[in-house]
């Protein structure tokens, strides 16, 4: 007997539910058969499954939300491989993670930055499809060439960086706690100002 695990979901813009999970043997969602791994699936507002398929590998996803007629997600690693439907990349360095999928989750485009240790929890969208990502990282961590680091090691520190719809670092904020600093959750209000919770020691 395994585990199946439900994950993080979304709302498409005809009110489909998109969830991620896992299952430890092979198992039935409706009409699909999905082996056992990571899944996406995809049900109606009446429970009626539309779509159910392994499709990432690799990947701890820790939030998902809806852009237009797609999902950005976020994550970490949990592989020495990572993979999003056909896109795969094998990691030199411990890496946050982000991709995008479509409302099938066919993979437009994975990224990875890496650092000393790094995770992603928690990412939101402006009107202007610009991604604000928050999370934690260990000593450094490079997006897209911004680089940050933190002292003293081997506390944590948070960051929040803006990207664009491509998943270009626009800037990266970060804390610089004098002990540990995390960061748990971001949203974008309707006039597109940027809010995070999560929680420090010492002095920020």
């Amino acid at each position: 007997r395994g585990i199946d695990i439900g994950g993080e979901f979304a709302f498409d813009s005809n009110n489909n539910i998109f969830i991620t999970g896992s299952v430890s043997d092979t198992a039935q969602f409706d009409s699909f058969t999905v082996t056992p791994g990571n899944f996406f699936a995809k049900y109606d507002i009446n429970g009626n499954c539309l779509m159910a398929q392994q499709k990432y590998s690799g990947i701890n996803i820790t939030d998902i939300k809806r852009m237009s007629n797609s999902f950005i997600l976020c994550g970490y690693l949990s592989g020495t491989t990572v993979t999003l439907d056909t896109i795969t990349v094998t990691p030199t360095q411990s890496s946050a993670v982000l991709g995008k999928v479509d409302n099938n989750g066919n993979a437009a485009w994975l990224k990875l930055y890496g650092g000393g240790y790094v995770i992603s929890t928690s990412i939101d969208i402006d009107s202007q499809y610009n991604i604000y990502c928050t999370g934690f990282f260990e000593d450094s961590v490079s997006f897209s060439g911004i680089h940050v680091t933190h002292s003293p090691s081997p506390s944590d520190d948070f960051f929040l960086t803006k990207f664009d719809s491509t998943c270009n670092a626009v800037w990266v904020r970060q804390s610089n706690a004098s002990f540990a600093a995390l960061g748990a959750g971001v949203m974008v209000d309707a006039e597109d100002k940027v809010y995070i919770t999560g929680y420090f020691g010492g002095n920020a």
